[in-house]
């Protein structure tokens, strides 16, 4: 903000002369809170900027790395393997395949496999 606008705030915050506030602020480095007596507001508004700002680039990188999902493999991989699954469900139907698992069924598995 411009020095004028800046005066001119303080001016309708504070209802002092135009002349007064100007020269607060050009006392204190035309900062309008420590100018108006609140320098603690001043520290407030640069941690919260600065909240933003991490917040911002923490936003910007979860949504990089959501855009690096590979969506569709994952949605071939998982085809893949209801399909394995399925499969494994129709090959066997020995009467030793049981609930625990079977030899002829993909490594000991149990029936329709550990998903």
């Amino acid at each position: 903000m411009s020095r004028n606008k800046t005066i001119k705030a303080m001016h309708q915050i504070t209802g002092e002369p135009y002349r007064i506030c100007r020269a607060k602020l050009k006392a204190n480095g035309w900062e309008l809170l420590p100018a108006m007596g609140c320098p603690e507001l001043l520290e407030l508004a640069k941690t919260i900027r600065s909240l933003g700002d991490a917040v911002v680039e923490f936003a910007s990188a979860l949504k990089k790395a959501l855009e690096e999902i590979d969506t569709d493999g994952i949605l071939r991989a998982y085809a893949e393997i209801k399909e394995r699954q399925q499969n494994r469900l129709e090959q066997c139907n020995a009467e030793h395949c049981t609930d625990a698992g079977c030899e002829n069924c993909a490594g000991y598995e149990p029936v329709g496999g550990w998903l």
